[in-house]
């Protein structure tokens, strides 16, 4: 599968600041306190556990638009489906798929400019934000099945959140900056009596789940945020404190 002129935004990188207006908790409470053995506790897992739970219907969705890379070659897919039939185009190249899915797995048609068409399969990764495959071109005796897989791009937690934490209420603004390579987020996390201010490292956003670690004066605590398919509220936890978010508004221009 040749292109050209490829669209390249499959890979973006997102700066994420964050910092609590109104929060009725302290960063260095026992909330956000971890002991060593703690940290492998199954209550500290659980967000994880969520966010990776197949669709319990057994017939996964690919609805949705997707960045993928089929031998090398980038494409923005944008799919629809009903029941188990799959529809849809990627771009460049007008390309058209249509399919079935069974389980887990779609089998589907493709054709694209040219008269170029073949066959190829999608299996979703188990929390439905990526997929593995391959594809194979018609017409050619000598084809061989080459590598097509796919991402749902990074969602975007930047706004004003109420957010609970061990039923404690607060108010969370998340600023979120695109970049330019991959989905890097840093950011800080400070109570309402600002006496200090905890540093979000090592953030990551995939699909629609954010994992970052918090630094606190007890050590650094592992976090979990997964945003909801509305895009209005998350659930996620940090180190074993388990935490929600609803949101109120987006930041001012």
């Amino acid at each position: 599968m040749k292109t050209h002129g490829i669209r390249r935004n499959a890979a973006r990188m997102y700066t994420i600041c964050l910092a609590i207006a109104t929060l009725l908790f302290a960063a260095t409470s026992p909330a956000f306190g971890q002991r060593p053995e703690d940290r492998n506790r199954p209550d500290n897992k659980s967000a994880e556990a969520e966010a990776t739970t197949d669709d319990p219907a057994g017939t996964t969705s690919f609805a949705g638009t997707w960045l993928t890379l089929a031998n090398g070659n980038r494409f923005e897919m944008r799919l629809k489906q009903e029941g188990k039939t799959v529809t849809g185009v990627y771009i460049p190249l007008n390309g058209r798929i249509q399919g079935t899915v069974s389980g887990a797995t779609l089998q589907f048609k493709w054709t694209q400019d040219g008269g170029v068409s073949g066959s190829g399969s999608f299996s979703m990764i188990k929390g439905d934000q990526s997929f593995r495959g391959s594809f194979r071109t018609s017409g050619n005796p000598n084809a061989v099945e080459a590598p097509w897989n796919g991402s749902r791009p990074p969602a975007s937690f930047a706004g004003v959140w109420n957010v609970v934490l061990d039923n404690k209420v607060g108010t969370l603004i998340l600023v979120q900056t695109a970049g330019q390579s991959d989905d890097r987020i840093g950011g800080t996390l400070q109570s309402v009596t600002r006496e200090a201010a905890n540093p979000l490292e090592e953030g990551t956003i995939e699909g629609n789940i954010l994992r970052f670690k918090l630094r606190t004066n007890t050590g650094r605590l592992n976090g979990l945020l997964v945003l909801d398919k509305d895009g209005k509220s998350f659930r996620g936890s940090i180190g074993t404190a388990k935490v929600t978010g609803t949101f109120v508004k987006p930041l001012p221009n």
